[in-house]
């Protein structure tokens, strides 16, 4: 039994060996594998979706994140920080696989993805990575595009449209704070706590009407962008805030309802109701309501026991 023991010694001392040099590895993995997507302290001026057959670009120029693709109009601002925040926030965690032959399954492979995404600042490569399959709800696999480990992670291919439009800033043509608005037979006036009419003369606005005409330019929303009309537009109005004038037109074009600023040379689309709002303004719309200047005569009431003067007693 005593021969044995060396070799039993050194088998240990080599379990030993292998044990701390596991736990090494996986520390040393887990460390690498739980790294942030995005870098917090990251800022990327440059966003690109790539779809299987087209792809999208998002650049901030100054304050704002513009789409090149869509006549350089804005994306909204609101869209591209939440995306942002959420590349932010994720981790890698443990990879679900880490072989090249999986990527196809996945769909994470250069030939075969649902998403590419690459952030850039200033031209260099913040981040590039593949979005493929999903193993369930608000979850999708992730292959960094140097790598062959796949992750599951909290993010979901919708959160990265492929059309230029899905980013489109709808509030783009909102006219807030309005002082003056016009149309084709009114003018209105804001007081601070009231409407009044400029024109038609001697009107009586009705505060309530105006202020939500006012309310339907300061939420306004645009579904999207369409071609221009060749008719001439149903409705204009004019909006103004003190220090800048905006011209609205709008058009039916049968079951189509479409906008138009005059600071922006493009055509928007409308919801009906949207349409129907502002569209419907007039100065008959926007006038107060007058009290009947014959009211209904009011019946008297008669004492008990009293006979009406125009009704002869009864004999």
């Amino acid at each position: 039994m005593k021969k044995y023991l060396p070799w039993l010694a050194a088998a240990l001392i080599l379990q030993a060996v292998v044990a701390v040099a596991l736990l090494w590895h996986n520390g040393q993995t887990a460390e690498a594998d739980s790294t942030t997507l995005l870098a917090a302290e990251a800022s990327p001026d440059t966003i690109i979706v790539v779809g299987s057959d087209t792809n999208t670009r998002l650049e901030l120029q100054g304050q704002k994140w513009v789409l090149p693709d869509l006549h350089g109009l804005p994306a909204s601002p609101n869209k591209v920080s939440t995306v942002l925040d959420k590349l932010r926030a994720v981790t890698s965690g443990w990879p679900v696989t880490t072989t090249k032959a999986s990527h196809q399954r996945f769909e994470v492979s250069e030939t075969n993805f649902q998403r590419r995404i690459k952030l850039e600042q200033s031209g260099k490569g913040l981040a590039d990575f593949y979005l493929g399959t999903s193993p369930g709800l608000r979850k999708v696999h992730l292959r960094h595009k140097e790598a062959d480990a796949v992750y599951s992670v909290a993010l979901a291919t919708y959160d990265f449209p492929l059309q230029a439009e899905d980013w489109l800033d709808k509030t783009l043509l909102q006219a807030p704070g309005a002082q003056k608005m016009s149309g084709g037979d009114f003018t209105l006036i804001n007081n601070g706590d009231s409407w009044a009419f400029k024109s038609p003369e001697g009107a009586s606005a009705d505060s309530n009407k105006a202020a939500a005409l006012a309310r339907a330019f300061t939420t306004l929303h645009v579904l999207g962008l369409s071609e221009p009309p060749a008719s001439d537009p149903t409705v204009k109005l004019t909006v103004e805030d003190g220090n800048e004038s905006w011209e609205f037109s709008l058009w039916q074009e049968e079951d189509e309802y479409l906008i138009q600023r005059s600071d922006i040379a493009h055509t928007f689309t409308l919801s009906q109701h949207t349409f129907d709002r502002l569209s419907e303004a007039n100065a008959q719309s926007l006038t107060a309501a007058e009290a009947s200047a014959n009211p209904a005569p009011q019946e008297t009431e008669i004492p008990s026991g009293e006979t009406p003067r125009d009704e002869a007693p009864s004999t």
